[in-house]
């Protein structure tokens, strides 16, 4: 079965902004470093959780960049588009579900810093 043409560019495009957010990282935010001013426990946690999102973040880029090594040039119409678009959706929700993660994680961060003041300890 062969893919329109239409269809061929949007997933052209799709990868290409796929590379474009990860070249930016516009798409997939970095987990923020944990002030050190955070009073404790909240501090241990929040390194804890820094730690975890790190290391999916580092998953994340590195299949990001399998993703478009294997999908670089892509003949429309082929098994391997087929393959590579369910890839790239895959991915895309993958990074929809780490980044909503790590907006909560840097907002709760931001959030943390400069208590001790507020707090007298």
């Amino acid at each position: 079965m062969k893919m329109a043409p239409s269809v061929t560019r949007l997933v052209a495009i799709q990868v290409f902004l796929l590379l474009l957010a990860f070249g930016a990282r516009a798409g997939i935010p970095r987990p923020a470093e944990v002030p050190p001013d955070a009073p404790e426990p909240e501090r241990s946690m929040l390194s804890r959780e820094r730690a975890v999102l790190l290391k999916e973040w580092e998953a994340l880029k590195r299949a990001i960049s399998r993703h478009n090594g294997r999908c670089r040039d892509v003949r429309p119409g082929s098994r391997r588009m087929s393959r590579c678009s369910a890839a790239q959706k895959r991915l895309q929700s993958l990074i929809r579900a780490y980044a909503a993660r790590a907006v909560v994680f840097n907002d709760r961060v931001a959030g943390a810093g400069g208590r001790k003041e507020m707090t007298g300890r």
